[in-house]
């Protein structure tokens, strides 16, 4: 069981530092990062939370903000897997989680 809830940890961590290092190379590149590779290839690792919040919203959240809100859901998800696995080695013990 925590396995999953590390697993889980694990890509909501990526995602927040692929929304960290998207926001420091947009505001250093300025106007010319979507042409700037890397700063594609942060954009495709998190397109898939983009897409979840996307279709989650139905549509209401604009294509403005859904970074903030694909970075919000990712905060969550990593707090919420954090507090999971953190509950369930302190119920099952110490040996089975270190």
């Amino acid at each position: 069981m925590v396995w999953w809830f590390s697993c889980l940890k694990l890509l909501a961590e990526v995602a927040l530092m692929a929304y960290a290092a998207r926001a420091v190379l947009g505001w250093l590149a300025g106007s010319g990062a979507p042409s700037n590779v890397m700063y594609r290839v942060f954009c495709t690792v998190t397109q898939p939370v983009e897409r979840l919040v996307s279709r989650c919203s139905g549509g209401r959240v604009t294509a403005r903000s859904l970074p903030w809100w694909g970075a919000g859901l990712a905060l969550m998800l990593w707090l919420g897997s954090a507090g999971l696995k953190v509950a369930w080695c302190v119920e099952a013990g110490k040996v089975v989680c270190s």
